[in-house]
């Protein structure tokens, strides 16, 4: 197994292009950003002073920088890398050399745990380069940047920011998990891409287009369907965990009538996104034993 993920960390950063665009861009790309804004705060005033207005906790900066995956943007991003590290096996023949010398259930299990270091050690650097850029331009605008470091501030940070990464970690996962499923049904890079792209794009709106499809045809079952998504778990467990309140989404469902109200628990949508994250390594496991990959 060691030698596998040492094999795959090998391929997935050895593509510099690649794993540029779409993985290291998240720390690139947060220091090009704090040293634009930081060059802005220093000439221009008005833009100082909007940072002292709100100069933010960097408790709350660097947890927040957390979640950059689980965006639109982020998600395109890593469903491409996902799609490319597993169509690409297919479209360039090195399943056929690699998969006799080692189980095809150790080959999956090794892709996703390098993927899922890479893109952790991707975030963490985003989140940590964000929360201390954050500063340096709270400082040029003449700001507080607290809280102050005591033990208690410390043991919230690190309760906050552990359980904000598993949350997306395991969101990162079901993401990445859909992709390979779709490219290995695909075995095509370009095929992968667009059902990839297609599904980051389109499950953030499903559960509004639900929500109002529901409201058309005055069939509140169909809006219930969207409680299966993982994206509506994931936003209504970050929402109990920073605001203690259920997913704005079930406010704009009730909205439409009390028959069409419901609330999903801390716990439910935990259940929920563990379940994802076990069927979907289930499937493509099941149907990677059963591939003719020698063709």
């Amino acid at each position: 197994m060691r030698e596998l993920l040492i094999a795959e960390w090998q391929k997935m950063t050895g593509n510099r292009w690649l794993a540029g665009f779409l993985i290291w861009i998240y720390p690139v790309g947060a220091v090009a950003t704090v040293l634009v804004m930081s060059l802005i705060a220093l000439v221009s005033d008005s833009f100082a002073d909007f940072i002292r207005q709100d100069p933010g906790l960097w408790t709350e900066q660097v947890v927040g920088a957390l979640g950059l995956p689980t965006n639109a943007f982020g998600r395109i991003l890593l469903i491409g890398f996902a799609v490319v590290v597993f169509a690409g096996e297919y479209q360039w023949g090195t399943w056929k050399n690699t998969v006799p010398r080692s189980t095809r259930t150790k080959l999956i299990f090794s892709k996703f745990i390098t993927l899922l270091v890479l893109v952790s050690v991707a975030c963490i650097l985003f989140a940590l380069i964000w929360g201390l850029g954050r500063g340096l331009m709270v400082k040029i605008a003449g700001a507080e940047y607290g809280p102050a470091l005591t033990g208690a501030v410390l043991r919230d940070f690190l309760g906050d920011f552990a359980g904000r990464y598993l949350l997306v970690m395991v969101t990162v996962f079901i993401s990445a998990s859909l992709a390979a499923l779709v490219a290995m049904v695909t075995r095509s890079i370009m095929a992968g891409l667009m059902f990839g792209v297609g599904l980051a794009i389109a499950e953030p709106i499903a559960f509004i287009g639900l929500t109002l499809t529901a409201s058309v045809l005055k069939a509140p079952w169909i809006l219930h369907l969207g409680r299966a998504l993982p994206y509506y778990h994931f936003d209504n467990a970050v929402s109990w965990i920073v605001n203690e309140a259920p997913s704005s989404l079930t406010s704009f469902a009730l909205t439409l009538g009390p028959e069409y109200a419901f609330q999903d628990s801390l716990t439910v949508s935990l259940v929920v996104l563990v379940s994802w994250a076990i069927i979907l390594p289930a499937l493509i496991i099941y149907l990677f034993q059963r591939q003719d990959i020698t063709s």
